[in-house]
């Protein structure tokens, strides 16, 4: 046997290609996306809410939740044992999108006509 090879007589290969920073840029955006888009609706979820909604790992929602409270985009709000849905056990994480954030705009091209409305 020799030294690629396991007991069990699978060969261990180098990663033809290792990840680069791009590739976990790509990742990052994903994962953050995930989480603002289970965010979107206005209403506060707890850390389990988002992982159950996006799928990613827990401390994926909770790095990607820091990342965006610190950016302004999200706020930590007050936990569930302050909010009055507390019986037991840690309280969780509630996460919210900040107001003050900002303004989203979306354009749509098109050559068919589009109604305007304006939202107040």
């Amino acid at each position: 046997m020799t030294a690629a090879e396991s007991s069990a007589g699978f060969v261990h290969r180098p990663r033809e290609h290792p990840p680069t920073s791009s590739t976990t840029r790509a990742l990052r955006l994903t994962s953050t996306t995930a989480v603002l888009q289970a965010l979107w609706h206005g209403e506060p979820v707890t850390g389990s809410d988002l992982i159950a909604t996006t799928g990613l790992t827990r401390a994926t929602v909770h790095d990607v939740c820091a990342d965006l409270i610190s950016t302004g985009w999200v706020e930590e709000l007050a936990d569930q044992r302050t909010h009055g849905s507390y019986s037991r056990g840690r309280p969780a994480r509630r996460y919210g999108l900040r107001a003050q954030a900002g303004v989203v705009v979306g354009v749509e091209a098109s050559s068919e006509p589009l109604p305007l409305a304006r939202r107040r």
